[in-house]
């Protein structure tokens, strides 16, 4: 497993495990889905770029293919 820091690139692929998160297990997190869907890509990359966000980047590449 090759798990990376996330950068701007990757940003809409992270919002889209995010919601499918948000909806599986929408206890888990302080956000809903509802919340999170209307937020632009923007404050999507605010936040890798604020938490240094890792993922398996096995995850991104199954998402987005």
């Amino acid at each position: 497993m090759n798990i990376r820091l996330l950068n701007d690139s990757d940003a809409q692929v992270y919002k889209e495990v995010r919601l499918r998160a948000l909806k599986n297990d929408p206890d888990s997190f302080g956000s809903t889905y509802e919340q999170e869907e209307t937020k632009p890509l923007g404050h999507i990359i605010e936040r890798i770029h604020h938490t240094k966000i890792n993922l398996p980047w096995d995850v991104l590449t199954t998402i987005t293919h």
